[in-house]
């Protein structure tokens, strides 16, 4: 599996991209919370725009996934009481501290 952040926004303007990250590179137990919140969260079925109400200066996350043949990307931002996009921020979580949002 693998997986691209590219998170946007934010007051400064943010454009930076975390990934392609391939599962298999990470530590076993972060690629096994990787792919059960993959998993549990029915990724591949999720609306493309999960965004929630503004918030000004707030950031973006597209999120891509790629396993297989199957690919998704979906759009985060805003604020939301949803427990899949709660679920989706701690991948973005997990996965930054892993390997780190870079500059691009």
């Amino acid at each position: 599996m693998q997986i691209t952040v590219n998170k946007t926004g934010g007051f400064a303007g943010v454009n930076q991209r975390l990934g392609p990250v391939e599962t298999s590179s990470l530590d076993s137990g972060v690629a096994d919370q990787v792919r059960r919140i993959v998993t549990e969260s029915d990724f591949f079925h999720l609306p493309e725009d999960l965004q929630g109400a503004p918030v000004y200066d707030g950031f973006h996350y597209a999120v891509q996934v790629l396993d297989g043949t199957a690919e998704h990307t979906v759009i985060l931002a805003g604020m939301s009481d949803d427990p899949v996009v709660a679920r989706l921020h701690e991948l973005i979580h997990l996965l930054d501290e892993a390997v780190g949002f870079q500059w691009i």
